[in-house]
């Protein structure tokens, strides 16, 4: 696969991901049968988070998915819409009832969520 992006790695899924898939944030996913883990590396902006929810949302619909890990070490900056996917993917598990946690957030993400005061949301 070329980086059509410069500058931007792939957002990468295991499965059927949409094979034209660019973004700012590059995911790799693991499954155990029944935690999903998605490791998110990159910025985490508008681009990125209009490719992460609908591959979360496909990782999810995967039968027996009981919980997801979002591992957020490599993130290297996140804007107002990589804050508003993950809220989004937050409510999404609630409402599946399907278990969250937000793993190994990077400083960039720390100053995210303190500045928005959103960190409590996104707790397990």
């Amino acid at each position: 696969m070329q980086n059509r992006a410069r500058g931007h790695p792939w957002l990468s899924v295991p499965g059927d991901p949409d094979p034209d898939l660019t973004a700012e944030a590059k995911v790799a996913a693991g499954d155990d049968s029944r935690s999903v883990e998605v490791v998110v590396a990159g910025e985490l902006d508008m681009t990125a988070a209009f490719k992460l929810e609908p591959e979360v949302d496909r990782l999810l619909a995967a039968p027996g998915a009981q919980r997801l890990v979002l591992d957020l070490a490599g993130v290297t900056f996140v804007d107002s819409a990589g804050l508003g996917a993950l809220l989004a993917i937050r409510e999404r598990t609630q409402d599946l009832g399907v278990g969250f946690a937000l793993v190994n957030p990077s400083a960039a993400v720390r100053r995210m969520l303190e500045w928005s005061g959103t960190g409590a949301m996104l707790a397990d």
